[in-house]
């Protein structure tokens, strides 16, 4: 079993630990520093095999590296810290916290940089594969931790809150419709938007308790 860092956005941490996301989805790219490219693999009844670097100077592929490990492995979550009062404060716990954000001698870690020794969400990878974006289904967007909002809220819960905490909400919207606007918020001006639909993979898992 290997262990290998992901980051999330503190609105996806509390999901994770509220039990409402249960997936991710992260983009596909080239791994090989020659590589110019990469082909998704299917197997003959269409289920997924594999992606494969294409090697520019050998004018051949090779096997792609998985990112994020092979089912079993674990990820262990990076989320931005910061130091209070002696102890570790999380933002994804604090981002409404006025008290605690506006103290000027808090300075925020982010996420990147948040050592292993500070994680507290370790997760097992169940099940892994590769779509397009937009193939998303209206299940794999609740697993996300993305809900239908009718008049903007369901029930208690965001559609889905940006890194400083303002929250967006929309009026009836679907839970694919929800996606798309957080995907876009975070991918768009890396060029991987939702109308490109971009490979990406998608890795399910349980949090490790």
């Amino acid at each position: 079993m290997k262990e290998k860092p992901i980051l999330f956005k503190g609105d996806m941490v509390r999901a994770i630990l509220e039990g409402r996301k249960t997936e991710t989805r992260r983009i596909v790219k080239p791994i090989h520093k020659k590589a110019c490219g990469f082909n998704v693999v299917f197997n003959h009844d269409d289920s997924f095999h594999g992606v494969l670097d294409f090697d520019e100077d050998e004018m051949s592929y090779d096997n792609y590296s998985w990112p994020y490990g092979q089912v079993g492995d674990r990820l262990w979550v990076r989320e931005t810290i910061g130091c209070y009062q002696g102890g570790v404060v999380r933002r994804a716990d604090n981002e409404y916290n006025s008290i605690i954000d506006d103290d000027p001698d808090l300075n925020w870690t982010p996420s990147i940089f948040m050592p292993w020794v500070a994680c507290r969400l370790f997760l097992e990878i169940t099940e892994i594969s590769v779509e397009r974006v937009r193939d998303i289904t209206t299940m794999s967007a609740i697993n996300e931790g993305i809900h239908q909002t009718i008049g903007g809220f369901m029930g208690n819960i965001p559609a889905w809150a940006n890194p400083e905490g303002e929250g967006h909400f929309y009026d009836n919207r679907t839970s694919i419709e929800n996606f798309r606007n957080l995907w876009d918020s975070i991918n768009k001006k890396r060029g991987f938007s939702w109308k490109s639909n971009p490979w990406v993979w998608v890795i399910k898992f349980k949090v490790v308790k």
